[in-house]
């Protein structure tokens, strides 16, 4: 299955879209604006939380004791800020660009945001296989740990 940019088809100068439809795509991009904006927040306020769990974490005052559950606890915070921050990121420019591209009536200009929304989707796909797979795998050692040998 070939990967085809939407960019790569021959696309007209003008938006043959009605009058009724153009702005119910506007409504859309503005509400997309609204989620990311509220996307942004969240992502700042998860660096504001992860400042003050590292602050009153015991791992702050002696750093020699960090153990590998404090490790990979920080790392997935860390690891959730990035991909929260990306993920606003694509969607504001997705509403953006079809906000743009929908006033002047141009093309490529809503081609180019809706490339946007492909990629913004996209990383939701692989994010969302990324925590299945991490579920399997908290459930497969609680498994493992509760049916080991007794004593």
């Amino acid at each position: 299955m070939e990967n085809k940019s939407i960019l790569d088809n021959d696309l007209t100068e003008g938006l043959t879209l009605s009058g009724t439809a153009k702005d119910k795509l506007i409504a859309t991009a503005k509400w997309a604006k609204f989620l990311s904006i509220c996307l942004f927040l969240s992502s700042f306020s998860l660096i504001y939380l992860f400042v003050q769990m590292t602050m009153a974490s015991r791992s702050s005052y002696s750093r020699n004791s960090l153990d590998m559950g404090e490790l990979v606890g920080v790392l997935l915070f860390i690891a959730f800020i990035v991909l929260t921050f990306f993920a606003a990121y694509n969607l504001l420019s997705f509403a953006n660009r079809a906000i743009l591209g929908l006033r002047r009536n141009n093309n490529k200009i809503f081609a180019i945001s809706i490339e946007s929304l492909k990629s913004y989707f996209k990383f939701y796909g692989y994010y969302m296989v990324i925590v299945a797979i991490l579920m399997l795998i908290f459930f497969y050692s609680i498994y493992v740990a509760t049916s080991g040998p007794r004593f």
